[in-house]
């Protein structure tokens, strides 16, 4: 029910909370949504849902269609409303083609077009089975016999099944001919079950809370039995695809990105097999050394092989497209029962337990996605079906997968050496080098931060950067101790900090500007026009003086790590904490993985001399060390690679203090490639700052001197520009956003003077 609908606010109450016959309360800005789709509920036209700018959705559901038209009338006439415009089905298929969008990016378009929701366990999204191979010890991506057909649906995997599946539906349909009622169903079928339902959505997750908690519900408080619980990846294909007649289950998203949901983290007592074998975390094939991060690594790039990618478009027309009902469905043998489809009338029966009966059904078989496509599927063009697979140099990532694509970026072992194509001394001192989402880079002076806003004109396109005066930005460290703020070339004083104390850093995310302070107090600010002038000051942890306080847009977090090993993890939404880590050393430096989440730790002593060791730890963002290694040199600065998960295995590159990058992947971070040596104008210059560009085809490494020198034959900073060959030129454009002089630099790419700007 709407409780109030005001300029700058929607209120709703009375909404069920998931699993929950409780109530609730919402409110939601109106400014703070950003999309608006209409929704089925148990196959009913009768559900809004709402995409938010933190990221979060929400699923209302109403009574009959006509509330829900009225609740949309009442919202869209918000003034505060800030829709973003959304891509047509034919322009999200034509940047599927070309290749912009990776095949699991389009997947999961394609589900929010058809109503899949992750709020809805009955139409949650469906992703498909790739791989079918997962008793061998090894795996090859390159060989086509490795993955599932997906011009057939899950239940005739195996051929000698389809006649079994044939039959079944000539008998309902010749039972049926002339009374539909006797066999309590309104049409023939292949499958009496569907490939998506609540249940196999938290057979899945079951390991995972709260969906265990909604599993033990589903199953009136007990786990499965045992052998029917998920315990083996390889049962699953097996059952799925040949071996029982009743479950003809797809995969959801998670496989593609969650290892977690495979490990019993929690230690729940899930019971016995027949065979006396305890149910703990999934048995994993040998191809993956039995490793859940491996698994889902590999899956995603199995996903996007281009094997996968030239036959995704059938799959499409069975689960989205012209597949999915009449004739062709017939054809395809992909009927599933007449509940899972809409139009299913549970009206229909007078009887009062027949139509209990029937919306039973509608809540547990399943529910077809909205039909997109009312023709086939269009494919890749045919240039793309040359050199389906390119063949990856040493070192071979893992040794039991083979096909696997490290990508396109500097140091990668599929391109050439990596070269020095560009270096310059700098005048005014430049701190740090930050990437940002139009694709340039910012050079940001000594206690600075940025505070631009990138907004969205639409879901990928991103407004281009404005000139390098115009860019906002906080800057500190000054004798009164205050924070200033420089919004449309106006600059302002906005945070004092607490007598006695003074600010060390500061980072910006999601409109707030994060301020750490030297007592290892963390104090938020809204920047926002509309935003009261007060900030919030975050739960003190313990923490000592910050080392580092690093963004992570894409995860909506902000990580601190203190000089004594500890670090926080924030939503940077709700400013609530997520989770606190500590490492066994002081931090020196610290990246996010903006594709994974990935924490890259850097740490050791503090005031450890040149020659002391480092070590490099890989946390994931649910605060799992999924690998570290110890440095001989001292890394003074980290970075980490943006290239899409699935087509690239994406590097860690450290800066050490007497000028060397090495470079380390990010599935088992181990060195890839020899280490870049600073060019002979950055000799004796500690790595202070260093980044990739957006696509991967540049590397910015900062040298400088921890103590300048007043010698001006000596350059006290460097820039250096790095590339490697076997990328395309144009892929290859610099553009540099100096703030520290208030102008952009455009870099002359392949020009190697090294003489002062002028």
């Amino acid at each position: 029910m709407i409780s109030g609908l005001g300029t700058l606010n929607l209120q709703i109450i009375t909404i069920p909370v998931l699993g929950s016959s409780e109530c609730g309360y919402q409110r939601w800005p109106c400014e703070d949504i950003r999309e608006l789709h209409r929704r089925r509920y148990e196959l009913r036209e009768c559900a809004v849902e709402l995409f938010m700018s933190t990221g979060h959705t929400h699923l209302i559901t109403f009574s009959t269609t006509e509330a829900r038209e009225r609740f949309l009338t009442e919202v869209f006439t918000c003034p505060g409303l800030q829709l973003v415009e959304c891509d047509s089905l034919a322009d999200l298929t034509q940047r599927w083609r070309d290749g912009s969008l990776t095949n699991f990016e389009y997947l999961m378009h394609l589900n929010k077009m058809a109503g899949r929701t992750f709020n809805d366990l009955m139409q949650y999204p469906v992703f498909p089975f790739v791989v079918r191979d997962y008793r061998s010890a090894s795996l090859d991506l390159s060989d086509p016999a490795v993955y599932r057909d997906l011009r057939r649906p899950m239940g005739v995997q195996d051929p000698t099944r389809e006649a079994y599946y044939v039959e079944r539906y000539k008998y309902l349909q010749s039972e049926m001919f002339g009374s539909p009622e006797r066999l309590g169903i309104d049409g023939p079928y292949h499958y009496g079950t569907h490939y998506s339902n609540s249940g196999i959505v938290l057979h899945f997750l079951v390991r995972m809370p709260p969906f265990t908690q909604l599993f033990l519900k589903f199953q009136d408080g007990n786990f499965d039995l045992p052998d029917r619980t998920f315990h083996s990846v390889e049962q699953v294909w097996r059952l799925s695809s040949s071996a029982s007649n009743t479950d003809f289950k797809e995969l959801i998203p998670e496989f593609y990105f969650l290892h977690e949901m495979f490990a019993n983290s929690q230690g729940f007592q899930i019971g016995r097999r027949q065979s006396g074998q305890s149910v703990d975390s999934v048995v994993l094939p040998d191809w993956c050394q039995h490793s859940a991060r491996l698994l889902v690594l590999v899956l995603r790039q199995a996903l996007e092989s281009e094997l996968v990618r030239r036959e995704l478009p059938h799959w499409i027309d069975l689960v989205f497209g012209y597949k999915q009902t009449g004739p062709a469905a017939v054809q395809a043998v992909n009927v599933f029962h007449p509940a899972t489809y809409v139009g299913y009338d549970i009206h229909r029966c007078e009887d009062a337990m027949a139509r209990q009966a029937r919306l039973t059904m509608v809540r547990t078989y399943g529910q077809m996605p909205r039909r997109l496509f009312r023709s086939a599927h269009p494919h890749i063009p045919d240039r793309t079906h040359v050199n389906i697979q390119l063949p990856v140099k040493e070192p071979a990532l893992l040794p039991t997968v083979t096909g696997l694509r490290w990508g396109e970026y500097v140091g990668s072992p599929e391109c050439s050496a990596p070269a020095v194509v560009w270096q310059r001394p700098l005048g005014a001192p430049v701190r740090r080098l930050r990437t940002v989402p139009s694709g340039a880079v910012l050079a940001l002076p000594p206690n600075t931060c940025s505070t631009q806003l990138w907004r969205e004109t639409r879901r990928h396109v991103v407004t281009p950067p404005p000139p390098a005066d115009q860019i906002s930005f906080a800057n500190w460290g000054q004798p009164d101790g205050l924070v200033r703020l420089r919004q449309a070339q106006k600059t302002q004083p906005v945070v004092a900090p607490p007598p006695g104390d003074k600010v060390d850093l500061c980072a910006f995310s999601a409109g707030r500007l994060w301020v750490g302070l030297s007592s290892g107090a963390v104090h938020v600010y809204d920047t926002r026009p509309a935003a009261a002038a007060a900030g919030v000051r975050l739960v003190r942890l313990g923490l000592r003086r910050l080392a580092a306080l690093e963004p992570c847009d894409s995860f909506s977090v902000m990580v601190a790590a203190d000089r004594g090993g500890s670090m926080a993890i924030w939503d940077t939404n709700t400013l609530e904490l997520v989770r606190r880590l500590s490492v066994a050393g002081a931090v020196h430096s610290l990246a996010v993985s903006p594709t994974a989440g990935d924490l890259i730790v850097a740490y050791g002593e503090w005031d450890a001399p040149a020659a002391a060791a480092s070590t490099l730890e890989l946390i994931t963002i649910n605060g799992r060390t999924a690998a570290h290694r110890g440095c001989p040199r001292k890394v003074t600065a980290v970075t980490v690679s943006a290239l899409t998960e699935g087509r690239a295995v994406n590097v860690v590159a450290a800066g050490h203090e007497e000028g060397t990058v090495t470079l380390w992947d990010t599935w088992l971070l181990r060195p890839v490639g020899e280490p870049l040596a600073p060019p002979p104008a950055a000799v004796g210059l500690q790595v202070t700052s260093l980044c990739y560009s957006a696509t991967g085809h540049l590397l910015y490494v900062l040298h400088g001197r921890s103590v300048p020198v007043p010698d001006q034959t000596k350059p006290n900073q460097v820039l250096v520009l790095w590339t490697s060959g076997g990328v395309k030129p144009t892929a290859r454009a610099a553009r540099l956003l100096d703030l520290s002089t208030r102008r952009p630099r455009e870099l002359p790419a392949w020009s190697c003077d090294i003489s002062d700007d002028e």
